[in-house]
């Protein structure tokens, strides 16, 4: 079992660089609850009826970000669900500027006040689109075009800077971690860098 509770863990990174296949080792390996948004919206584009489901399915549709504030709500209604007092893995949020500086309140006011490490997880486009497109064992979603895709690296990238800035602003700790290697070679990068700042 690997240590990792009383604290919040977030993989970011662009498109294609293995935060899912991180998350997901790193929920398994602790035993914490892993919280992906991309699955929350996936929920709401097929299930919802309300401005929140409509707004998912315009955001698959367009291969856009969904907007930042009512991102901020979908995840408050995650967090009151009661299951992530001792901490937990969270895969891919912090999209936005907005967003990010949400963050603070949104976890005060959820009763989630743990420190935040931020894993940032590092390729270069070309590969997120290998990975994702024309690679051979690339993942082929349906909305995984290479202008789908690239659109969607604009988006990540796009004021990259000034969510960092906010984040320490935060008093996150953040972590850069280089994510060419193997899947279980990242994986264990990771959980090195995690456990020597415990």
């Amino acid at each position: 079992m690997v240590r990792l509770e009383n604290k919040i863990i977030s993989v970011i990174g662009p498109e294609g660089v293995g935060k899912s296949t991180v998350t997901k080792r790193l929920a398994e390996a602790s035993g914490l609850p892993r919280v992906y948004p991309g699955d929350i919206l996936r929920w709401y584009a097929k299930e919802d009826h309300t401005e929140i489901g409509e707004a998912a399915r315009k955001m698959f549709q367009e291969n856009a970000y969904f907007p930042p504030l009512m991102l901020l709500e979908v995840m408050r209604r995650r967090f009151q669900e009661g299951d992530l007092s001792r901490g937990f893995i969270l895969d891919g949020a912090f999209r936005t500027e907005v967003e990010t500086k949400g963050y603070p309140e949104l976890l005060r006011a959820s009763k989630l006040v743990m420190p935040v490490t931020v894993v940032a997880l590092r390729i270069p486009g070309w590969m997120s689109v290998d990975r994702l497109v024309t690679g051979q064992n690339a993942r082929k979603r349906t909305d995984d075009t290479s202008t789908g895709v690239i659109r969607r690296l604009g988006h990540y990238y796009d004021s990259l800077g000034l969510r960092m800035k906010a984040m320490r602003e935060n008093g996150w700790g953040i972590m850069h971690i280089r994510a060419l290697q193997g899947p279980d070679e990242v994986y264990n990068n990771v959980l090195q860098a995690l456990q020597s700042t415990r």
